[in-house]
C-alpha cells in the first residue's frame, strides 16, 4: 500500500514491495557483523597500520549505525509504506553493505581497485537517505 491507499506497481513493487521484514533481518546481521567484525579486530589487527585500524573501525561503526537505521525504519514502513520510504531504505541498505565491504576488504587487500568501488556505494547510500528524508516530507500529518 503506498500513502493513499493504493496498491503499488512497477518501481516500488521492484524494490520494497518484497517482505518488508527483509530490512529487520538484514539490520540485525549488520549489527552482528560489526559486533563479531569489532571483536575479530581488537585481536586480530596488531599487525595492520593505524590507518588500516582507523578505516577498519570505521566500517564497523558505519554497519553498526546503519544496522539499528534499518531496524528503525522497518517501524517506520509498517505504518506508512510508500516507494519513496522503499527506494530510499533499498538503497541504504544495499550500499552500507557495499561501502563498509569495500572499506573492510581494503584493510586486508592492496588493490587499489577497491578505493574505486567505495565512493560509489557511498554516493548511492546519500541518495537512499535524500530519498528517505523526502519520504519523511510526504508521508501523512497526523490531525
Amino acid at each position: 500500500m503506498n500513502y493513499s491507499g493504493e496498491k503499488q506497481r512497477g518501481f516500488a513493487l521492484c524494490l520494497g514491495g518484497m517482505n518488508r521484514r527483509i530490512y529487520w533481518v538484514t539490520g540485525a546481521l549488520f549489527l552482528f557483523v560489526a559486533i563479531v567484525a569489532e571483536a575479530f579486530g581488537a585481536h586480530a589487527l596488531s599487525d595492520v597500520p593505524e590507518q588500516g585500524r582507523d578505516n577498519y573501525r570505521t566500517a564497523t561503526l558505519f554497519l553498526m549505525v546503519h544496522g539499528v537505521a534499518l531496524l528503525a525504519i522497518q517501524l517506520l514502513m509498517e505504518k506508512y509504506g510508500g516507494w519513496l520510504l522503499q527506494a530510499g531504505t533499498a538503497a541504504i541498505a544495499g550500499r552500507a553493505l557495499l561501502f563498509a565491504t569495500t572499506v573492510l576488504i581494503k584493510v586486508f587487500v592492496e588493490d587499489p581497485w577497491w578505493g574505486f568501488i567505495t565512493p560509489i556505494g557511498g554516493g548511492v547510500l546519500i541518495i537512499g537517505w535524500l530519498l528517505f528524508a523526502m519520504a519523511g516530507f510526504m508521508a501523512p500529518q497526523k490531525k
